[in-house]
């Protein structure tokens, strides 16, 4: 099954992801626990919180047959997909499956992994490749 990446509104990706489950799609967002501080609160915790976060924001995999785009137009956090032109051209790009099964092996832990540097270092990477034209034309 051809797995493609959905661009999300900013923050949505969870939203997004938990509701292609809903629909009955296998789905995933690469995501990490990070410590934050928070500081003086009216309300809420003070101190270290764990918080999980997307490490590619803006993006859902997803794995489809077909493309149900009459489904995808029921949730209102998709801005597009990933394709051949770009994001929203005319027909979308399924990425390579050893990208995808990298992202998974990769999931709790970041992207440090990816390049040998930081989350930021491994995202970049990775938005790169997407980008490439080797991607976007990958069967």
């Amino acid at each position: 099954m051809p797995w493609y990446a959905l661009r999300t509104m900013a923050r949505r990706e969870f939203v997004v992801r938990d509701r292609l489950i809903e629909l009955g799609h296998d789905s995933f967002v690469p995501s990490e626990t990070r410590t934050k501080r928070r500081g003086r609160r009216r309300h809420g915790p003070r101190g270290p919180v764990e918080v999980t976060v997307p490490v590619i924001p803006g993006y859902v995999f997803v794995a489809f047959d077909q493309v149900p785009w009459f489904k995808l137009t029921l949730i209102d956090d998709i801005i597009g997909f990933v394709s051949r032109n770009g994001v929203d051209g005319k027909e979308p790009a399924p990425l390579p499956l050893a990208h995808v099964e990298a992202l998974k092996a990769l999931q709790g832990r970041g992207l440090q992994s990816l390049d040998g540097g930081t989350s930021l270092g491994g995202v970049k990477a990775f938005l790169e490749v997407l980008e490439n034209e080797d991607v976007r034309t990958a069967a």
